[in-house]
């Protein structure tokens, strides 16, 4: 049976404290001591007594706000080929952040869209929702408002059965736009309301800045335009990124060519260096283009668009940034390109 709280409150039973301790104090100072120093003691005390009570308070403020890890929802990007598995694309990170397979997850049916869930597997672990906002039966070549509308609907269902009504959110590639906007849909004019209250959004290789990779379109439509640098959308997302919504950007630098170099050790040595200025790209996307303006930045070291979605050490790194550290400046695909420089950091 649940119990009432005591009718006092915090406020009636903290003078009443500070008066019993008071009480003890004066005993003590009224058999020892000068009139002088005795008022002394009490004012020691008494100013002891308020501090301990006021860092009791936030202490219980704080184990209450960060008692578990909110939950994360999982975005994918451009998919060319319609019939994907969402699952398939996010196992790895899935995974990791659940600690269940994605052999686990359910389907939760929102009409002509919906969305996968994994229910954390313990306290360390977090529910992990797998976003899936595309229309059936076709690539994902509509645009991003109409994909944002969709996901949305399934932030503000996902973020409602969470303690805290509210989620943490990381996008690959486009995903890391639809995500955005998504999060911002008030802005966008695509909810009456509030968005779902969005904590940490982690894009990974997203091109906030366009790609040239659209002048060669795959299928007619609005995607290409938008995606384009200097598109207007875009403009508008880069802007929409703001507090208290905290985004952390992640880009890649691919080294796979250097193998088939004449020089192999040379060319690593200005792929690291490439990477750790910000010159890289992940063979789709471009670091600059990757990096938002007052957002944190990680360059990910060896890692090409693919293994941005997949690579264990970023489903290693993933859960230590939503739970609150601060992004890491470098991750490195393999130790042997970690050795390949002695200024790890880049500028």
């Amino acid at each position: 049976m649940a119990t009432s709280a005591s009718p006092r409150s915090a406020d009636s039973r903290h003078p009443a404290a500070d008066r019993g301790l008071l009480s003890a104090t004066e005993g003590l100072a009224s058999r020892s001591g000068d009139p002088a120093e005795r008022s002394n003691r009490r004012a020691v005390r008494h100013w002891l007594a308020k501090l301990l009570l006021a860092l009791a308070a936030i202490l219980a403020l704080t184990s209450v706000a960060f008692a578990s890890p909110l939950p994360v929802v999982l975005v994918y990007g451009f998919q060319p080929v319609p019939g994907f598995d969402p699952l398939r694309i996010w196992e790895t990170f899935a995974s990791a952040l659940s600690g269940r397979s994605t052999e686990e997850a359910e389907w939760i049916d929102l009409g002509d869209h919906g969305l996968y869930f994994l229910a954390a597997f313990s306290d360390v672990h977090r529910d992990v929702f797998v976003a899936h906002y595309a229309t059936p039966y076709e690539p994902t070549v509509r645009s991003l408002m109409a994909y944002a509308a969709r996901l949305a609907v399934e932030m503000t269902w996902a973020a409602a059965r969470s303690s805290e009504g509210a989620l943490d959110m990381v996008g690959h590639s486009m995903g890391g736009l639809i995500g955005l906007i998504a999060s911002c849909a008030d802005q966008f004019g695509l909810a009456s309301g509030p968005p779902a209250s969005v904590r940490t959004l982690i894009t990974l290789a997203t091109p906030h800045h366009g790609t040239e990779m659209v002048a060669f379109p795959l299928w007619p439509g609005p995607l290409w335009s938008e995606l384009a640098p200097g598109s207007p959308l875009l403009a508008a997302t880069r802007a929409a990124a703001r507090f208290p919504l905290r985004v952390v950007t992640m880009a890649g630098q691919s080294c796979a060519g250097c193998g088939l170099r004449p020089e192999p050790a040379a060319c690593l040595e200005q792929c690291v260096a490439d990477g750790l200025a910000g010159r890289g790209s992940d063979l789709v996307i471009t670091m600059d283009s990757a990096w938002l303006d007052g957002a944190e930045r990680t360059a990910c070291i060896g890692m090409n668009h693919v293994d941005m979605h997949a690579h264990p050490e970023l489903a290693r790194c993933l859960p230590l940034v939503l739970d609150g550290q601060t992004a890491p400046q470098v991750l490195w695909a393999t130790s042997e390109l970690r050795a390949v420089t002695d200024d790890p950091a880049p500028p």
